[in-house]
């Protein structure tokens, strides 16, 4: 636990806080899908005493994220995926679902690529069969991996993710080096 809080402290100071300081909005908190930005999050808002916010306004969040349904300046930062925001609509073109044009920097949250892959199947698949509201929280039951043949639908899914996360890799994050960003591992936060 004394490793996590230190993690924690890390990204606060390191990411969050300077990051904010140097621009009028929050930095995005831009990461794949599964690459754990809801415990980043979690992290983040209690370390700063804020709350963070989203582009996604996920209902399922607002009970432990209560920040999740806006998107506003004085937030700790915002969650982004580059599936629907891509670099060039965060950072450059301004087509926000926020009340400024763009964000100035970025705090990237990366984790081991079938981890990251594992963690969003199940939270798809929980939803798909038990209801959104565990989605966060809840795992496929062993009885179900197998009565309903969720190797195969495993499999299909990891091969769209990796190759997605290859190309978000190469459109997107390739990019980061035009502007203020830090990277965290998110096995160095949970650690």
């Amino acid at each position: 636990m004394a490793r996590c809080a230190a993690a924690v402290a890390l990204v606060a100071c390191a990411a969050a806080q300077p990051l904010r300081r140097r621009f009028a909005t929050p930095p995005v908190l831009w990461t794949v899908p599964g690459s754990g930005s809801t415990m980043t999050r979690l992290f983040l808002d209690a370390a700063l005493g804020g709350q963070s916010g989203s582009v996604y306004h996920d209902k399922s969040l607002m009970a432990v994220l209560p920040g999740e349904a806006r998107c506003a300046a004085n937030q700790t930062t915002i969650k982004a995926h580059p599936k629907g925001f891509a670099f060039t609509r965060l950072f450059r073109n301004g087509s926000l679902p926020c009340p400024w044009p763009r964000f100035g920097a970025a705090l990237v949250v990366v984790r081991r690529p079938l981890d990251a892959i594992w963690a969003e199947y199940q939270r798809k698949t929980v939803a798909r069969l038990y209801g959104r509201g565990e989605r966060h929280v809840g795992r496929v039951r062993e009885k179900d991996w197998v009565s309903k043949n969720l190797q195969a639908d495993f499999d299909a899914f990891a091969v769209r993710m990796a190759r997605d996360t290859a190309r978000w890799h190469a459109r997107d994050y390739a990019r980061l080096c035009e502007l203020p960003h830090v990277v965290v591992c998110f096995e160095d936060l949970v650690d």
